[in-house]
């Protein structure tokens, strides 16, 4: 599997790879019938489900507390990247509560925060702020990042979209760190609380940057300006 993650869509490309079969001794192979393809992807399906169904999406999501950002873990023993920690989070949100996040990345080289619905599904990325990276947030004066996770828009320029029934899923991804040790740790530190909306400001740092309806629409605009550039790589 190759994974590009890009953070600013308006000018990072994928990478552009080429391959080239300099030696085999294999004989050539037939194309797959479209019965094959089926059968095929039917096993692929049932080897998955261990993984993504009772690991992934059981034991690192659901069974973990609700309403809480999980601090982020480096996996490698899973076949994952040794330099990514990752985290899976659910939540159960009224469209009256809000979940106020600030993260501090430490020295990571890439991060996002990603919401899915429950089926670990993007909804639509193109036209809502359904996930957000270094490149498109307003970093606190201390070098932390404050995100507002709610289903109706708060105001704020960081907010990640919850889908309107209030319930979803969170990935975080950080990229680029050292391997972790007993004696580092990860390094990464997210604080998450629930708040309701009416008392928001409360809770967010002094220079959090508020938009008016017509910046977010300018805000989405160039997010998908930048959705549909990388989508024609």
């Amino acid at each position: 599997m190759i994974r590009n993650n890009l953070a600013d869509w308006l000018t990072e490309g994928p990478d552009d790879l080429k391959v080239s079969v300099v030696e085999s001794t294999a004989p050539p192979t037939k194309a797959l019938s479209e019965k094959e393809i089926i059968r095929r992807a039917r096993e692929e399906i049932r080897l998955a489900i261990p993984t993504f169904g009772q690991l992934i999406q059981g034991v690192w999501t659901l069974s973990q507390p609700q309403n809480v950002i999980i601090p982020p873990n480096q996996i490698p023993e899973s076949g994952a990247l040794a330099t990514q920690a990752t985290s899976f989070s659910h939540v159960n949100l009224t469209k009256s509560e809000a979940m106020v996040i600030t993260i501090d990345p430490a020295d990571a080289a890439y991060w996002s925060l990603v919401t899915h619905n429950l089926f670990q599904t993007t909804v639509n990325p193109r036209d809502q702020t359904e996930s957000l990276n270094m490149a498109q947030i307003v970093p606190n004066e201390n070098g932390t990042t404050t995100m507002v996770l709610s289903s109706v828009d708060p105001g704020v320029h960081n907010w990640l979209k919850l889908q309107d029934e209030g319930q979803g899923e969170i990935v975080t991804r950080f990229q680029g760190l050292p391997v972790a040790t007993e004696d580092t740790g990860v390094g990464i530190n997210i604080w998450s609380q629930v708040v309701l909306l009416e008392q928001l400001d409360k809770y967010l740092p002094e220079g959090t940057k508020r938009v008016t309806k017509a910046e977010r629409a300018l805000q989405l605009k160039e997010r998908q300006r930048g959705w549909d550039r990388i989508r024609k790589f």
